[in-house]
């Protein structure tokens, strides 16, 4: 009896240490060198945009932060056109307006919807009025933000805002199509609840 509890105990831990095995790499494959607390996973770490996004935006990990700070829910969860998604956009809507672009405060913050009832970050979106932005900076070619051009997102569009400047950055989770791509094709809405 006393040896068949001593096989299954080394059974029982030979099969954890598999999964733990196994599951490590998995635990940062959908994040970016540093984004997940491993700043060397690569040997490089992020750099220029998507390094400033990390560093200034990190601390909104925890959605009720990001609220403290002025940033409030203003979508549902977006899905992408093609597959995909955007998330749920936070935003802080008295900078969308202001014709000022500061590459260490966006003006968006995106969250995934989780199985476990909880939002979890995976970019930010930077996002200016075109209208304000010409009246604060001329009639200039559309506007760059840390070195990366942002597209237009003319009017009428499914967000229901006025014409407008937009470039997201997909720091906190892996795009498939693009660190820059409209939609993140690794994110989804399925665990989207209205209610909560």
């Amino acid at each position: 009896m006393h040896v068949k509890k001593i096989l299954n105990t080394r059974k029982i831990a030979q099969a954890c240490a598999l999964v733990l095995t196994l599951a490590a790499p998995l635990a940062f494959a959908d994040s970016y060198p540093g984004s997940s607390g491993d700043p060397n996973a690569n040997g490089l770490g992020p750099t220029g945009l998507v390094k400033t996004v990390i560093d200034s935006a990190s601390k909104y990990r925890d959605v009720n932060a990001a609220v403290d700070d002025g940033y409030a829910p203003a979508t549902g969860c977006v899905s992408g056109p093609y597959g995909g998604a955007q998330g749920v956009h936070y935003v802080r809507f008295d900078l969308i307006g202001d014709g000022v672009l500061d590459p260490s405060t966006p003006e968006v913050l995106l969250y995934e919807p989780t199985p476990w009832g909880t939002m979890r970050l995976v970019g930010a979106e930077y996002l200016t009025i075109k209208e304000a932005w010409h009246a604060q900076n001329g009639e200039v070619t559309p506007p760059v933000v840390g070195g990366q051009h942002m597209f237009l997102l003319d009017e009428p569009n499914r967000f229901v805002i006025p014409a407008a400047y937009a470039l997201r950055v997909w720091a906190f989770k892996k795009s498939p199509t693009g660190m820059f791509a409209l939609s993140n094709m690794s994110v989804t809405c399925n665990y989207y609840s209205p209610e909560g």
